[in-house]
């Protein structure tokens, strides 16, 4: 089970310069702090002002990409084409461009304004959920592993299953309550209260609408042991 999630936002400050030699630079935020996200199925998410701080001191091997490709690489910090930083606004990047086609399309597209959103891409190792004064259930990113940022032109918060795994039970009943009964699968399907469109392939909730006999075979002949250590991770990772 991959642990790893992505969060868009429209792009802030996001643009492209030309040095005295030519070079050209892409820069803006790829994160921003303490600012409230879209209704992500039931609750909300903010970024903490600590959250990328220990990543970025351990000099990880970040990717600049567009649209998330992989082979559409545009720097990263391993070659020095690619700086981020941290300031009161939020995770700042800056690429040094390479001359490709992808390079010079994306270039054009942000020009005109066609491409306009940031991501990034992490893995949580802290959180916390909590209530705010409106009765949001809001989940805070404290900490996390930062392994890509990207240029997108879909900049829009996506629903995860992997969020909702850290969250406290009492906090998983209230977003729960307008599924199917008893169904507690983290799914976005699940969550949005469509049992139905259930995309969580380790769903094993007994009361999921998704699910037929051909699942209860599949689950049944899961390792126990698997579903154990998989359980003992969670745990782990609510009490760092």
């Amino acid at each position: 089970m991959s642990n790893r999630e992505i969060r868009q936002i429209k792009g802030l400050e996001l643009r492209v310069a030309t040095n005295a030699n030519g070079q050209r630079t892409l820069s803006g935020y790829s994160a921003v702090f303490s600012s409230l996200s879209v209704d992500m199925g039931g609750w909300f998410e903010l970024i903490s002002p600590s959250a990328f701080t220990r990543t970025l001191q351990e000099n990880p091997d970040v990717l600049c990409l567009y649209s998330h490709d992989t082979s559409l690489v545009l720097g990263r910090t391993k070659s020095s084409t690619l700086s981020l930083s941290i300031d009161q606004t939020g995770l700042r990047f800056e690429c040094i461009l390479p001359d490709t086609s992808t390079a010079n399309d994306l270039i054009v597209s942000i020009e005109r304004g066609d491409v306009d959103g940031c991501s990034f891409g992490f893995v949580c190792q802290s959180d916390v959920w909590s209530e705010d004064s409106e009765d949001r259930i809001v989940r805070t990113l404290l900490d996390v592993d930062l392994y890509e940022v990207t240029i997108t032109a879909a900049p829009a918060y996506q629903a995860t299953s992997v969020a909702l795994r850290s969250a406290p039970t009492e906090i998983r009943s209230r977003i729960t309550e307008s599924r199917s009964p008893g169904c507690v699968c983290p799914c976005p399907g699940c969550v949005a209260g469509d049992c139905l469109d259930c995309s969580d392939a380790d769903c094993d909730e007994d009361n999921c609408e998704h699910r037929d006999d051909s699942d209860d075979i599949e689950i049944d002949s899961r390792s126990l042991l698997w579903h154990l250590e998989m359980r003992l991770k969670l745990a782990l990772a609510r009490l760092k």
